[in-house]
């Protein structure tokens, strides 16, 4: 069996329109060691054009998934709101690093809160509502993913309309920078995408088997 290695530079990858980095997306989600893989491959070795490439693949996945019209805008104010959960007043209670944190964290709890509401109130205890509160939390993992594989290139534009690389308050930056663990930023925002897809897989087939349970409607029969 031949093995067969497709070189390319980074201009050239610079040049797929984002339409169709499809099926490169695709493939380093099936296989996560790929992303890991491909940029030592294809340039034999070299550390310092693997990173170029690294950061041309990582600005590349931020073309392939898009925010969801209202939720994406309620996520961000979610998002904001919950640095200043950790900073109320100007007060960082837990620290700096939480406050960076914050966000994300509360972006993320944030539908699953709802979840817990409608899987165990008593008196408004509906499950298919649960497993969609579920969805929503797994967008926002993929979502935050996305914020925490850029923490080194730092290309992504933050809400101050300028990117990373000139504004150093990067959510992920800051906390993996604290932490020493910023050359793992894409190995963690993989993870997060597994942790994601789990989530999703688990809303659509409690979601499925809500919809099975929930009590068929009989139909009306005319008197007449």
């Amino acid at each position: 069996m031949e093995a067969f290695i497709f070189r390319f530079t980074v201009d050239d990858l610079r040049k797929i329109e984002s339409r169709a980095l499809g099926f490169l997306i695709a493939s380093s989600h099936c296989c996560n060691e790929l992303v890991t893989l491909m940029p030592y491959i294809a340039f034999e070795q070299s550390l310092e054009k693997a990173n170029e490439v690294e950061s041309a693949l990582i600005l590349a996945r931020r073309h392939t998934i898009d925010r969801i019209p209202l939720i994406g805008d309620i996520d961000v104010a979610v998002h904001e709101f919950g640095h200043y959960v950790f900073m109320p007043f100007g007060w960082q209670y837990a620290g700096e690093t939480m406050m960076y944190a914050g966000g994300a964290l509360m972006q993320i709890t944030f539908p699953l809160i709802f979840a817990g509401y409608f899987l165990f109130a008593r008196k408004h205890r509906d499950l298919h509502a649960s497993t969609v509160c579920l969805w929503w939390s797994a967008i926002n993992v993929v979502d935050v993913a996305i914020y925490a594989a850029d923490a080194r290139v730092r290309e992504l534009t933050l809400l101050s309309g300028v990117t990373g690389q000139e504004d150093d308050n990067h959510d992920f930056y800051q906390i993996f920078s604290r932490l020493g663990v910023l050359q793992k930023d894409t190995l963690y925002a993989d993870r997060m995408r597994t942790i994601a897809g789990i989530m999703m897989f688990v809303s659509i087939v409690a979601g499925l088997w809500a919809v099975w349970l929930a009590p068929k409607s009989k139909p009306v029969v005319d008197a007449d």
